[in-house]
């Protein structure tokens, strides 16, 4: 069905160019193009939202940026009359002029990502706060900057880690390091062409409603510390505090150098694995990155533990569902300390594998692709096609005319 938009744009404009008896070759040419080029646009980005989606990568501020404002100097030049030569030609002249450009000041965060964030003022300095670390100034001289130079400095993260780290010491087992760590939470989009295929690895579709229904939880939120709890309980909501901020840290250092992000979800173990089992068909499987354990719970007692993930060989899957088994106590700090002492067993899934599942539009892109193509087919036709063939039709007419007359 995706080839049928391509179809029409074809037949729209072979029609006239046919009916046409001295059309435009090159116009005809460049419209038809045009008319494809937006249909492939929009098919493209129709496909883009069927095989991507995003997944949630933790991390750490590394570094606090901050520059001042400044005003900028741009020499342009231009050229000017300036008189007449003996001839009476226009002569010119080359002038520089100036423009003052203003640049705002800057507040900004350095992730272990990659990633620069704008943020707020306030946010800049309690981050800082909670660093201690030492600032860094800085300053840029040029003669493009009004003044002759711009100012501004940094405050790093590793000047922490330096400070507090002892010998190699995992960051997750140091108090002092953990307290002044900012983790974060981002997004990243990806391709995943398994969640709107009709692969055999295609999941049952369960609506929000139905979601609702069965007590299921929904991705966590980023807030407004730009991080996401790693924990939710059985009423859907996250649990706080220092288990919380435990499993934060987890996902902010183990995150880029494991490609891990792990998710606990806790549910009434009344309602049966089954629920976690239908989390998983909710999440469609879960993002390449992630590590999803669920706990069915009864007076804090662990009663089954379901975990998923994309892992080839799931052995960190089998191996907490074994843990669990063994201690069925809910201690989440001690699960998490195993978890570090196992993070070997775990290896992302390639997404890659899947790049043979063939995705489809849906029903609904199909036909609005198709409604696009006309409707772009139509006001080219309306705007262009046709007033040059009445153009065309009026000067034959006039050219006969003009022959009839000349006959007779």
């Amino acid at each position: 069905m995706s080839v049928v938009p391509y179809i029409i744009t074809v037949l729209a404009f072979a029609v006239p160019y046919f009916s046409n008896s001295n059309p435009d070759n090159e116009m005809y040419a460049g419209l038809l193009c045009l008319s494809l080029a937006v249909t492939g646009i929009v098919h493209w980005l129709m496909m883009r939202h069927r095989c991507y989606t995003t997944e949630y990568l933790g991390g750490i501020v590394m570094e606090l940026f901050h520059e001042d404002s400044w005003t900028e100097i741009v020499i342009r030049e231009e050229r000017e009359p300036c008189g007449k030569d003996s001839y009476g030609n226009v002569e010119y002249r080359t002038v520089r002029r100036k423009d003052y450009v203003y640049h705002p000041a800057i507040w900004r965060m350095i992730t272990s990502n990659g990633s620069s964030i704008d943020i707020e003022k306030s946010e800049f300095y309690t981050i800082a706060d909670v660093w201690q670390s030492p600032k860094h100034p800085f300053s840029i001289t040029g003669d493009e900057i009004e003044g002759g130079v711009r100012f501004g400095k940094r405050y790093r993260f590793n000047d922490v880690m330096e400070e507090l780290e002892e010998n190699g010491e995992n960051p997750m087992f140091n108090e002092l390091l953990r307290e002044r760590t900012y983790t974060i939470t981002e997004t990243h989009d990806y391709k995943n062409k398994i969640r709107n295929s009709n692969s055999i690895f295609k999941f049952e579709d369960i609506k929000e409603e139905e979601a609702i229904t069965l007590g299921l939880h929904d991705y966590p939120p980023i807030c407004d510390d730009y991080d996401q709890s790693p924990i939710i309980d059985v009423n859907g909501n996250a649990i706080g505090g220092e288990i919380d901020e435990l499993y934060r840290t987890f996902n902010a250092y183990y995150g880029s150098t494991y490609e891990i992000h792990l998710f606990v979800l806790l549910f009434d173990a009344s309602k049966g694995v089954e629920t976690a089992q239908k989390q998983q068909a909710y999440w469609k499987g879960g993002n390449k990155n992630e590590f999803v354990v669920c706990l069915g719970i009864t007076d804090d007692k662990v009663k089954w533990c379901y975990t998923f993930s994309w892992m080839d060989e799931p052995t960190l899957g089998v191996k907490t569902e074994g843990y669990f088994r063994e201690n069925s106590d809910l201690d989440l700090k001690s699960y998490l300390y195993w978890l570090i002492d196992n993070i070997n067993y775990w290896k992302r899934k390639e997404f890659k594998d899947f790049d043979y599942i063939t995705v489809n539009l849906t029903t609904t892109q199909s036909i609005l692709l198709i409604l696009i193509t006309i409707v772009v087919n139509v006001l080219l036709m309306y705007y262009v096609l046709i007033p040059d063939i009445k153009k065309d039709s009026s000067q034959e007419m006039i050219e006969n005319e003009y022959y009839y007359e000349n006959i007779y």
